[in-house]
């Protein structure tokens, strides 16, 4: 082998090694960046869609007085709990009926939270939620609380 192909070959592992490098990603969120977590408060009620809602049932005390802690890693962000939004339950039409089974949509938006692998959403006092930073898409995430 040639010096200028053993060089060339040098150079094209270097520029690969490279590339991979930058390509990779350690999945954790950037440090104070501003997140919204979509709640959906599986509580299948029949409401206006898009109207204002809270959680009823076994969600009730997912409501203004309630409140929400997000853990991310060693740190914590908390807030209360804001009105949601009432979206249709399922993918079917129910023609003009004024009122469909929905479920309540909240969109928990916090400014700056703590760069992290895995995150631990409670909301009051509900089982927990997790998600991990892989599964965050353009500053949003969509979790579902447990039944």
């Amino acid at each position: 082998m040639t010096v200028a192909l053993r060089t060339a070959s040098a150079v094209v592992a270097i520029v690969i090694a490279a590339a991979a490098v930058a390509g990779c990603s350690d999945h954790t969120a950037p440090h104070g960046s501003a997140l919204t977590v979509r709640v959906i408060v599986p509580d299948v009620q029949l409401r206006p869609p898009g109207s204002v809602c809270y959680g009823t049932g076994a969600f009730a005390d997912v409501n203004p007085s309630g409140s929400f802690r997000l853990a991310a890693g060693r740190s914590t962000v908390t807030g209360s709990v804001p009105a949601g939004q009432a979206a249709k339950a399922y993918d079917k039409d129910f023609g003009h009926a004024a009122k469909v089974p929905t479920v309540c949509v909240l969109a928990l938006t916090m400014a700056s939270v703590p760069a992290a692998v895995d995150y631990t959403l409670t909301v009051s006092g509900q089982a927990p939620v997790s998600f991990s930073a892989a599964q965050i898409s353009g500053r949003t995430v969509t979790v579902t609380l447990p039944e």
